[in-house]
């Protein structure tokens, strides 16, 4: 993956994304800031970017929880950081339940794919791997780990 290689992260396992997000992008790139809000200034949201690209909005326990090593709170950082990438200056692909897209047409399964790829890359697995090592090996949840462990299976990478 780019990110990790222009960051020089390839063979980390471990990718420390609330690192990444607030002292080397935003540091680097002034034009992007990392907010954090209280959770009752967020209506139910875990996290935000702004489509211009311009801001990733964390809620106070997600930001909290993703230093603290939580998984799922990472890998909602990580999602929030895959819509920065990929869809700034593009209006995010979100349809109303009554319609259909394509599952890679929908942003959200975009930066989810994102989020899963920069966590857990697919060259650190081998077959022999549990979830819990996967969780233990990348900081994620079990779910995001058993997830990725059966996609990788179902693809053969693995």
């Amino acid at each position: 993956m780019r990110v990790r290689q222009e960051l020089h992260l390839v063979d980390v396992p471990y990718f420390p994304i609330i690192h990444v997000i607030d002292q080397i992008l935003c540091s680097h790139f002034q034009e992007i800031e990392l907010e954090v809000e209280p959770v009752s200034d967020m209506a139910g949201a875990e996290g935000y970017t702004c489509p211009n690209g311009t801001f990733i909005t964390l809620r106070e326990d997600v930001y909290d929880g993703a230093i603290a090593g939580e998984g799922r709170h990472r890998f909602t950082a990580a999602h929030e950081l895959g819509h920065l990438l990929l869809h700034s200056g593009r209006g995010f692909a979100r349809v109303p339940a009554s319609n259909t897209i394509r599952p890679f047409e929908n942003s959200e399964w975009q930066a989810d794919t994102f989020a899963a790829e920069l966590l857990m890359p697919a060259r650190f697995f081998s077959s022999s791997d549990t979830v819990q090592i996967v969780v233990d090996r990348h900081g994620v949840s079990y779910q995001a780990a058993d997830y990725r462990l059966d996609k990788l299976r179902q693809e053969g990478l693995i």
